[in-house]
């Protein structure tokens, strides 16, 4: 087999995808805790993700962020001159869920200083769709949604949403997973990779 061949091969799946173990160095040895995969990220536009260095001691957070794209079509992404960002910085930790350790991910609290008008939308039992119309409307703006999910498949927002074209930011019940599906997005034909769901 070439090199060509395995290359083609694993271009069939996300390469992006990022991996953490969680274990004990001794110097020399790292001992994993786990056998099973870890990964970082589902979604596949979160690579090469780097973490800030000389951050105070007295703070102590492990502190990054990532690249929001993918090699697989960073290039024909059908937008000039803007193609990519980079993500909004994470504070890592380690959670012990279930007996098991666990890296979690939570956006900086220094992103909260941004925050400007605030906007409630009380309690609601929804059955179908709601539209929350124009008062909501904005170009940027932070979304705190608190879901009782009850006998739903999958619950989820539109956002930047038009006549016929929207992203949709949800919850799958069955798999216990957040997804952005942007099938419906805009132009997506361009590779057949970028459609998450």
């Amino acid at each position: 087999e070439s090199g060509n061949d395995r290359l083609k091969s694993v271009e069939k799946f996300s390469v992006i995808d990022s991996q953490y173990f969680v274990g004990h160095f001794d110097g020399s040895t790292f001992a994993a805790e786990h056998a099973d995969t870890r990964w970082v990220d589902y979604g596949k536009d979160y690579y090469a993700a780097v973490s800030w260095a000389d951050v105070p001691e007295e703070d102590g957070r492990t502190i990054w962020l990532g690249w929001l794209n993918n090699w697989q079509y960073a290039n024909i992404i059908p937008t000039r001159p803007w193609r990519s960002a980079q993500s909004i910085p994470r504070s890592l930790s380690l959670r012990r869920i279930e007996g098991d350790l666990r890296m979690v991910q939570r956006p900086v609290a220094e992103l909260q200083q941004i925050r400007k008008d605030h906007r409630r939308l009380e309690a609601k039992v929804l059955d179908g769709e709601m539209d929350l119309g124009e008062q909501y409307a904005g170009k940027a703006m932070e979304i705190i949604l608190d879901l009782e999910i009850r006998d739903c498949e999958e619950v989820g927002m539109r956002v930047h949403t038009s006549v016929d074209e929207a992203t949709t930011i949800g919850y799958d019940a069955r798999h216990g997973r957040v997804f952005v599906g942007r099938r419906g997005s805009g132009n997506v034909d361009f590779h057949g990779n970028y459609v998450l769901k």
